[in-house]
């Protein structure tokens, strides 16, 4: 959750790092285009966030004058994410649809792939966490927990616990199909 200014500007900074942008600027029009409006919306999401949780009345007209901006960027792209649901370090490599249930909980360095669909079932909301991998078109619904450093595959159907660490699951219902040695910024894993 971000409460202070260096907050804020680490998980922006996270952000542009893990979506592989070291500047402002990149060098082909296809990153000038797509990518820096993710980045640009992502940049809202975090100032909404720090803006929101400041718990004052500038704040929240801040935020909420950011929260517009940031809602046709969503428009646009197709993402619905609420606020202070992601750590440090997401990454959306493509625009498409991708809709996550604002009670949801999911760590640092997620990757999140278009079609995605984080919801809930019978009131309860998945926690994710860390260096989770997202594949396109997956669905995860329910009180269920993702362990660090596990993969899902595209258009899985996640329904169940996942509490192995380097897991790979795939399927409908998802099971876990493999596990993995190196985590999704390969740096080697335990196990």
């Amino acid at each position: 959750m971000i409460k202070s200014r260096k907050d804020l500007q680490d998980y922006i900074k996270a952000d542009r790092e893990s979506a592989g942008v070291s500047s402002r600027f990149t060098a082909s029009m296809y990153d000038l285009v797509y990518p820096n409006l993710i980045i640009t919306y992502l940049k809202y999401l975090r100032k909404v966030e720090y803006y929101e949780n400041l718990g004052s009345v500038i704040g929240y007209g801040i935020s909420h004058l950011l929260m517009i901006r940031m809602h046709r960027l969503s428009y646009k792209l197709g993402f619905y994410v609420p606020t202070n649901v992601f750590g440090p370090g997401l990454y959306i490599p493509h625009f498409g649809s991708i809709v996550v249930s604002p009670g949801a909980r999911i760590g640092k360095n997620c990757i999140l792939h278009a079609n995605v669909v984080i919801g809930q079932h019978g009131g309860k909301v998945p926690t994710i966490g860390d260096n989770v991998f997202i594949g396109p078109g997956a669905k995860l619904f329910g009180a269920i927990h993702i362990a660090d450093n596990v993969w899902i595959g595209a258009n899985s159907v996640v329904t169940r616990d996942v509490r192995e660490p380097n897991a790979v699951v795939a399927g409908i219902p998802a099971k876990i199909v493999g596990y993995k040695k190196v985590s999704w910024n390969n740096t080697p894993t335990k196990g």
